[in-house]
């Protein structure tokens, strides 16, 4: 785990976690990157906008897309200051961990963090990738890599009102009962006297 970096890109791309939000785990970095195509696009409302509105309530952002082609090879050329490769691979076999690499990240829809070299993306997922070969391309992995962004969005949950109907059995299920009136009390209040005299003049 390694800090990171302070508001620069680096040299080369690279894949990885972002547990908190100034820690990055390498997870893949390639040797070169040939080409990056970064696509980002909105979605705007076809119904006409009142005069005077915020334009912005018309407009939804998409997720981010990020197409890159690199190369990974089993003779990596060290940037001063980096450590190339993969975490926890062979440099013998980083064509064939690499290619492991990215099938994991795809078959078990990991969010990663993509470092281009113009821009990071966060919640990242590996929507497909490619890895042609020859003859003639040694022991290296030529990747074309798409990422897309996962949007989020939270949920707030509120406990729902009572209705007249669930009011009216929650009532309904204590049973029937009959009110006291006035004189029933009163009747009841003089029994209660009588009787404490009654037992006082036995004593």
């Amino acid at each position: 785990m390694s800090s990171l970096f302070s508001g620069r890109v680096p040299q080369r791309v690279q894949i990885g976690r972002r547990p908190t939000e100034n820690t990055f785990v390498l997870i893949l970095e390639l040797d070169a990157s040939i080409s990056e195509t970064h696509a980002r696009s909105v979605e705007i409302t076809e119904h006409p906008v009142e005069a005077g509105v915020n334009v912005s309530d018309h407009v939804r952002q998409q997720p981010d897309n990020v197409v890159i082609t690199g190369i990974i090879s089993n003779t990596p050329a060290a940037l001063p200051g980096t450590a190339s490769g993969i975490a926890g691979g062979a440099v013998s076999n980083r064509d064939r961990d690499a290619f492991e690499i990215l099938e994991d990240l795809q078959l078990n829809a990991t969010i990663v963090t993509v470092i281009s070299t113009i821009k990071v993306y966060d919640s990242m997922l590996l929507q497909n990738f490619t890895a042609p070969r020859d003859a003639g391309q040694g022991d290296s992995l030529n990747v074309t890599m798409t990422f897309r962004e996962l949007l989020t969005a939270k949920t707030d949950f509120t406990q729902p009102p009572v209705t007249a109907q669930e009011s009216s059995k929650a009532t309904s299920s204590k049973g029937r009962q009959t009110p006291k009136t006035p004189a029933a009390e009163t009747v009841e209040s003089t029994n209660q006297s009588l009787l404490s005299q009654g037992i006082s003049a036995l004593f």
